[in-house]
């Protein structure tokens, strides 16, 4: 596609073959972006809640107070992507269908609306590009529909002929997306069917150790903290079962679930061991910047710092205002009730 793209620049202007290059690098990440901006734009609209864009090295998450941008390394084979959780109310075969043709179609259409207008300045050197563009991004969006399997994802085409071909919705695989889906809907862990999460744990490689997150927080919804010290110990034995390339892709979440074993094993004690805050660092931060706070909040309960206490859940509270997952708002609102009536 780079070679193609500089040909035609170089066979119908005056700009030689390598200048022309870093031009449709840039036609590349164009046509990258243009590519995601579909399957985000049609998975809305198909009524699912996209929460993670990544383009190139721009990464987009849909943290507790809006989204958040980093600009991160993807694997080379990995141009972008875009992670969206189900609409627990519709079909998730209609709802994935549409979002997964939608990548490739907007490549399709922005290729031919280009070469139209490249075609009416040609043979301008304005022109000669814009077909160029035109044909970078039909080759893009023809690309991602060829099924490939590779070592990071599955790419449009080939969870297009899954999804085609048979009745992915019900897969075992499919299990912690309906569990999402609920979180979304604004339904809490302690209400979700207790064969969903446990099933999870005959799902290959990740299924084992998600499943703990859902029974802790299904605990800490019910207030049942002297339970959860168990979990965490399941829960380790489990990640060091993982693939280290499995623990690698999970490591925030890893250190999520420890924070949240801590915290519990202090709601449960009435004492804090030497920092609730311990498993925090900055990326877990950056992904979830109410949990800090509210592990702040619980240390200043225990030492009988209300204003302080106070303070701490109020920042929790405002910055988990713009998040999406109803349920996780839910139950960081059940959370903090928790820390206020544990003050001392």
């Amino acid at each position: 596609m780079f070679a193609g793209s500089a040909a035609v620049v170089d066979e119908w202007t005056d700009v030689p073959f390598l200048p022309a290059i870093p031009g449709v690098v840039v036609a590349w990440i164009v046509s990258v972006a243009i590519h995601e901006a579909g399957h985000f734009i049609v998975a809305r609209r198909s009524g699912m809640t996209p929460y993670c864009v990544a383009v190139i090295g721009l990464y987009a998450w849909a943290s507790s107070d809006g989204w958040r941008v980093r600009f991160t390394r993807l694997p080379a084979s990995v141009g972008g992507f875009v992670i969206s959780h189900f609409d627990a109310d519709r079909s998730f075969r209609q709802q994935m269908l549409p979002m997964l043709v939608a990548g490739s179609g907007a490549n399709l259409l922005m290729g031919l609306l280009l070469g139209a207008i490249g075609a009416w300045f040609w043979p301008s050197s304005g022109g000669a590009y814009l077909c160029a563009l035109a044909f970078f991004s039909a080759c893009v969006g023809v690309a991602n529909l060829i099924p490939v399997r590779n070592k990071f994802l599955d790419n449009d085409g080939l969870l297009l002929l899954h999804w085609l071909r048979g009745d992915c919705e019900h897969a075992p695989a499919m299990l912690m997306h309906r569990l999402n889906a609920l979180s979304i809907k604004g339904i809490t862990a302690e209400n979700y069917p207790t064969e969903w999460i446990e099933g999870l744990r005959d799902t290959p490689v990740l299924g084992p150790a998600v499943r703990h997150w859902f029974r802790l927080c299904a605990r800490q919804n019910t207030g049942a903290w002297s339970d959860i010290a168990e979990i965490g110990q399941e829960f380790e034995a489990d990640v060091q079962a993982l693939p280290p390339a499995a623990a690698k892709a999970l490591s925030v979440f890893i250190q999520q679930m420890r924070t949240e074993v801590v915290f519990s094993e202090a709601m449960a004690s009435e004492h804090d061991d030497g920092g609730i805050c311990r498993h925090i660092d900055a990326l877990l931060d950056w992904y979830f910047p109410a949990l800090r706070p509210r592990c702040q909040a619980l240390e200043a309960a225990l030492r009988g710092d209300r204003v302080a206490m106070r303070g701490f859940l109020g920042e929790s509270e405002k910055k988990m205002r713009k998040t999406h997952d109803l349920g996780y708002k839910k139950s960081e609102e059940i959370i903090r009730g928790s820390i206020m009536a544990a003050a001392k």
